[in-house]
């Protein structure tokens, strides 16, 4: 009886490190940080497209973004679709695009 008995706690404390981890890294993925797959040369040299790269979804709730930032959201027109791009212009800035650049 005790080999039995060894072994189920073997088997139940394996059970709750499972447990453990699994709801770790659930709390994580849900309000920490993502992984993102990067799609097009947009970003490059900084990205290569079909990298991953993780992100934070908690740094914006603390500090206001800044020039040179590199943010994810969502297309506007597709939910779906999520876009990686360097903040280049902050509220009241003026941009001024020349030669498409």
């Amino acid at each position: 009886m005790g080999i039995v008995r060894g072994i189920i706690e073997f088997v139940m404390d394996i059970l709750e490190t499972i447990v453990f981890i699994g709801s770790l890294f659930i709390v994580v993925y849900l309000f920490i940080m993502a992984p993102n797959q990067v799609k097009g040369a947009s970003m490059e040299p900084t990205f290569l497209s079909g990298e991953y790269i993780l992100t934070s979804k908690i740094a914006y709730k603390f500090r206001e973004p800044h020039r040179g930032d590199i943010i994810v959201f969502q297309s506007p027109r597709n939910p779906d679709i999520d876009y990686i791009k360097r903040i280049i212009g902050l509220p009241e800035d003026e941009i001024l695009v020349r030669n498409q650049e």
